[in-house]
């Protein structure tokens, strides 16, 4: 599966960190094909072990997976930890931008590159301008800009024109996927709203309706 295949057509990724593992397979059961995108963190690999993902991700190969690993080690161990999450079906992997082009890994997976945390203060709040620079000598896919936070959204669409960007955020930490497309995200990450919903389907399709509006 290809970013590039289902942006425009779906602006949804799901986020699922749960540590019950049967969770992650209840949860993609239950939305089906109407899931284009998914990511997974730290907790999926520690609830569902390296093997577990394999077969996660395996057992659901419509779907363009993303590892949110937030690499933030020198290239030696980011190459490590790409090579390792491309060989468990992962397509996409996520850096912290600051570490700069030097510490990337390899191009062995589409890269997103994460300018500014959806909570703070943090360095990149006070940084902002250096976090883009640094991003943009970076071999990568797109970048992850938080949806809560629609203005920094804006600026980095100016910066990066033709970046698929994704945006967490939405939902439980107040972000609104209309207003973080309108503002030129390409997806909006959404975890619990989605998962934790007593109709998971219906809500990932009021998402998709309220990013179609794309207003604030």
């Amino acid at each position: 599966m290809n970013i590039e295949e289902i942006r425009g057509r779906s602006r949804v990724i799901l986020a699922i960190d749960e540590e019950e593992p049967r969770k992650y397979w209840n949860v993609l059961d239950a939305v089906g094909s109407s899931v284009k995108a998914v990511k997974l963190g730290w907790m999926a690999i520690l609830s569902l072990g390296s093997d577990g993902v394999k077969s996660l991700i395996n057992g659901h190969d419509d779907k363009y997976f993303i590892m949110d690993a937030k690499m933030a080690d020198v290239n030696f161990i980011n190459e490590k930890i790409a090579r390792r999450m491309a060989g468990l079906g992962f397509d996409g992997i996520i850096m912290h931008g600051f570490i700069g082009p030097s510490n990337a890994p390899p191009s062995v997976m589409d890269v997103f590159v994460l300018i500014s945390m959806t909570q703070g203060p943090t360095l990149y709040d006070a940084s902002l301008e250096r976090a883009m620079d640094y991003t943009k000598a970076i071999d990568r896919r797109g970048i992850v800009v938080p949806g809560n936070k629609p203005d920094i959204i804006r600026k980095a669409r100016e910066q990066f024109p033709s970046d698929v960007i994704i945006s967490p955020g939405i939902g439980a930490q107040g972000g609104s996927i209309g207003c973080a497309v309108k503002h030129g995200a390409d997806f909006g990450i959404v975890g619990r709203s989605i998962y934790e919903s007593s109709d998971p389907v219906e809500s990932l399709k009021r998402l998709e309706r309220e990013a179609a509006e794309s207003q604030c």
